[in-house]
Formats: C-alpha cells, structure tokens, sequence
C-alpha cells in the first residue's frame, strides 16, 4: 500500500481581525427574505449602504437606480434566476464595474463555470463565509465617482 499523505490542518486564529472596508454600496438579492435581511443588517453594521430586492427582475430595476459597487446574488430563485439577472447587470453600461459574487447552496466546478459565463467575479457557498466576504468587499474596486469625489 502506498503511504497516504498526513492530513493538512489548518488553524484559524481565536479571534480574527476584521478586515475594514470603506463604506460601499452594496446589493443583496435573495428570494429568501430573511436570510437577504440577516445578510443586510450584517453588511449595514459594517457601515455599507445596503439595497435589498428579493425577486430577478427587482434586483436589475434596483441595480439600475442604486448603482452598487458589489452585489451579492443568489442563483436559485424563482422567475429570473441570479445567472439571469447577472446578465442583465452586466448589459447596463453604467455597472461595468460592479463586483457581482453568486451566492449559492452548490460548489461543483460546474457551478463556478456557469457563475463565471453568467459575468459573476466570484462564487460564494451558502451561508456565506462573512470574513471572505468581507476581503472580497474590502477588494472592491471603489466607482469612477467615488474617485472622483
């Protein structure tokens, strides 16, 4: 029998450092209303400005208006699913610079491959891991207005 390699053990730390983020516009799109509204509360005590919808359609109108830097957009809804309104984000001209992270309760690399054609930059697991969702808003590239300002 060949020997197997020992396992790889990964400590985390006691208490992790909170990665600090300036405040960014954020969109939370999830058909689940109270789990969108327990991640929106998590966001705004961060100090980000949150938009919520809870439908596809919603979300692009919101999108639109809203202008978020990062969205944060379930894959399994009804009516228009998050590849869908992904799609759609990216068509308006305005968004080109929006982060878009799918949320989803699949991590098959097929998932991540369909995440990636649908214009997402990132897959994220349900629930969402909140300190890697953090580096991933810490990350965001702030808006030409915000750079401007």
């Amino acid at each position: 029998m060949p020997a197997s390699d020992p396992p790889v053990i990964v400590a985390k730390p006691a208490s992790p450092s909170p990665v600090v983020s300036s405040p960014r516009r954020i969109l939370v799109v999830d058909d689940n209303e109270d789990a969108a509204e327990m991640l929106g509360t998590l966001l705004k005590m961060d100090g980000h400005e949150v938009f919520i919808a809870h439908r596809g359609a919603a979300a692009v109108e919101l999108a639109g208006t809203s202008r978020p830097e990062f969205a944060l957009i379930d894959i399994e809804m009804p009516g228009m699913n998050g590849f869908e309104v992904a799609r759609r984000i990216r068509q308006i001209p305005s968004l080109a610079a929006v982060v878009l992270a799918a949320l989803s309760g699949y991590s098959q690399e097929e998932d991540t491959r369909r995440s990636r054609e649908a214009g997402f930059n990132h897959h994220l697991v349900k629930p969402a891991d909140m300190d890697v969702l953090r580096r991933l808003i810490a990350e965001a590239v702030p808006s030409a207005a915000d750079v401007a300002t």
